[in-house]
């Protein structure tokens, strides 16, 4: 509910000065005491892009044998349905890693030409039989998995244009990457009719862990110096994602998408139908559809990517055809200490009829998820958790989302218990509670409608009942916080309650 004053409401509506009123239900998902509370830890950082998951919230807790995740239209109303991309203050995501024009070629080894990360030298080559040898070489880092990134996995072109081309043009093309040595060569020949030559790398073919580097050895038997006019390195076009409906019901649908390259590659899901019988590999993510009932058509209510990310969405509103994704959760394991968390599934296997789905993880664990989805909301219950992995050191889930500013995020505030209100990008080290739930108080102009999430502890091991941090827990936390540290300058400084 939210007061507003009609005549300040186009100017206040996204600068987050009404006020706004918590809704009653958020009092009633506090836990019954009896089981034990989790540790939700703060590891998110600033951002200026709407499109980065910059909020990063773990979830510890020693005996969690049950929880819930519920998504409910948020605390304000809305009558628009904002619900496209934003890439306002992101940065220009383009295919290219690198390129260089106007090239001087020479046989000084010294950098002649460098950007942010490629430098370009030439020196003498080895071939005494031509009139020019040269030897280009450019060194150059990628960013890969281990921040969450792609480009070290996916395949490159290397394009390579020269001008003024009187005589034919040697080129070999060789790469030093990921795999030990250098590559076989690959000559190709620029002619007058040709002047530009490219070359595919394939996939996995480069490092993000040192530096990878290009040769290229230029021979001709010109006798006016080579004009190398334009050489850049781009990623691979990416294919457009492959879906398949695996089973359609009176009430249900289920899809599963194959992408052309997943960032987790070569971790892979195989899903499994039980309607069916049929099984499906290197599945990039499924998504489950409920019917709507004012229309004969059909919304996605659930979504699980192989890296473990959920995404849950109330049925629409009446009048409405669909509304936007916005928080998601992590179900499954993860190391917090990296930039991009995951949790690779290996096997989904769904009874499509009950709306129950078993995961099997890479490392070992392994859950059971029962879906419920209604007009309010869409709640999924994990159960039969087994976790692999030290459970103070690995959270059982993962709390991703996205915050710039007031008005424009998909999150900004967290209640815990029920009581205990705090601002999303507040500097606490962590929260102890036994129910979550993280929302909007502020109208905001980014995927409007997006849900509300809940995380609700329903059921934790008796036997494990210490809400104390243990030593490895901090010596975890203090990581955790200063690697934050290292991506943002925190707003405040803040005391937090202990239970």
């Amino acid at each position: 509910m939210l007061n507003i004053d009609d005549d300040q409401m186009s100017q206040d509506i996204f600068s987050c000065k009404l006020t706004c009123i918590p809704d009653q239900r958020y009092q009633l998902r506090a836990n019954d005491v009896t089981t034990s509370p989790s540790f939700l830890v703060q590891e998110s950082y600033k951002t200026v892009c709407p499109e980065v998951d910059n909020i990063n919230m773990p979830l510890f807790n020693q005996g969690v044998q049950m929880y819930e995740i519920t998504a409910a239209m948020p605390q304000y109303r809305s009558f628009s349905n904002w619900r496209s991309e934003n890439n306002t203050g992101c940065p220009h995501l383009s295919p290219y890693y690198w390129d260089f024009s106007n090239v001087q070629i020479d046989t000084d080894t010294r950098p002649i030409m460098q950007s942010a990360k490629a430098k370009l030298y030439s020196t003498g080559g080895k071939r005494k039989d031509s009139r020019i040898s040269i030897l280009i070489l450019i060194s150059f880092t990628l960013e890969g998995k281990s921040k969450g990134m792609l480009d070290s996995e996916m395949g490159t072109i290397l394009k390579v244009r020269f001008a003024d081309v009187t005589s034919p043009i040697q080129v070999q093309y060789q790469f030093k990457g990921r795999k030990p040595g250098i590559s076989l060569p690959e000559p190709q020949t620029v002619t007058r009719t040709n002047m530009a030559v490219e070359w595919n790398t394939d996939d996995f073919s480069w490092t993000d862990g040192d530096y990878n580097v290009i040769f290229l050895q230029v021979t001709s038997n010109s006798t006016r110096p080579l004009h190398l006019e334009h050489i850049s390195l781009e990623r691979r076009p990416m294919l457009p994602d492959t879906i398949m409906q695996v089973f359609k019901g009176d009430d249900t649908i289920v899809e599963v998408v194959f992408s052309d390259f997943w960032w987790t590659n070569p971790d892979a899901m195989t899903v499994h139908i039980a309607a069916t019988g049929k099984s499906y590999d290197n599945v990039s993510y499924f998504r489950v559809y409920r019917p709507i009932p004012w229309s004969d058509g059909y919304a996605q209510v659930f979504v699980l990517y192989q890296d473990g990310n959920a995404r849950l969405l109330p049925v629409p509103p009446q009048g409405l055809d669909w509304i936007p994704f916005g928080s998601s959760v992590i179900i499954g394991q993860t190391d917090p200490t990296v930039v991009r968390p995951y949790a690779s599934i290996t096997e989904a296997f769904i009874d499509e009829t009950n709306l129950k789905i078993d995961l099997k993880y890479m490392d070992g664990g392994s859950c059971k998820l029962s879906i419920a989805s209604s007009l309010s909301e869409t709640r999924v219950t994990v159960s039969d958790i087994k976790l692999s992995r030290n459970p103070m050191m690995y959270p059982f889930a993962t709390f991703r989302s996205m915050y710039v500013e007031e008005g424009n995020s998909d999150v900004d505030s967290v209640m815990v218990n029920g009581v205990l209100p705090h601002h999303i990008m507040d500097d606490f080290p962590y929260l102890i509670g036994r129910s979550f739930v993280f929302h909007r108080k502020c109208m905001s102009r980014h995927l409007m409608l997006s849900p509300d999430i809940y995380i609700d502890i329903r059921r934790t091991d008796v036997r494990e009942t210490t809400i104390e941090p243990t030593n490895s827990f901090q010596t975890l936390i203090q990581r955790i916080q200063n690697h934050r540290y290292r991506l943002w300058t925190p707003r405040l400084r803040y005391t937090y309650p202990r239970l």
